[in-house]
């Protein structure tokens, strides 16, 4: 091992180093405080200054997102020009399957007499005709 850095390792000597630059530390606030009563515009100045600072890193993020959005928009923009082929396609195809699945009028009327025959059908219109009230006719002098 290097003997400066065995020797800047030792506590005592670490203990010293920590103390030297606390007290520096101290004494460089103390200059700045004493400084910033001399002159109180100072004040204002620093706080100017770190306003300046937190209002550049803004303008930085909104940048940041300008740019985030225009490359979004770029990107919906080509997907909006290159749409029309797929959908046109799409609503092609869509017509055919609907054209092959619909049948004609008499296939469908064919189906639905084959079904007003049948006995559930027959039943269920008389449960019908039953359900709903009949009109009953009165004469003027009970109303």
């Amino acid at each position: 091992m290097d003997p400066n850095l065995a020797f800047l390792t030792q506590p005592l000597v670490l203990a010293l180093i920590a103390i030297g630059v606390f007290t520096g530390r101290v004494v460089m606030v103390a200059r700045r405080l004493k400084s910033a009563s001399r002159s109180p515009m100072l004040a204002d100045t620093r706080a100017l200054e770190e306003a300046l600072k937190s209002l550049d890193s803004h303008r930085e993020s909104l940048q940041a997102a300008k740019d985030t959005v225009t490359r979004n928009l770029g990107g919906a923009r080509d997907t909006l020009r290159e749409y029309k082929g797929p959908l046109n396609a799409s609503i092609e195809t869509r017509k055919r399957d609907i054209a092959a699945s619909m049948r004609t009028r008499e296939a469908q009327k064919k189906e639905f007499d084959a079904l007003r025959d049948q006995k559930a059908f027959k039943d269920a219109k008389k449960l019908v005709r039953n359900a709903l009230p009949r009109k009953v006719h009165r004469s003027p002098k009970d109303i």
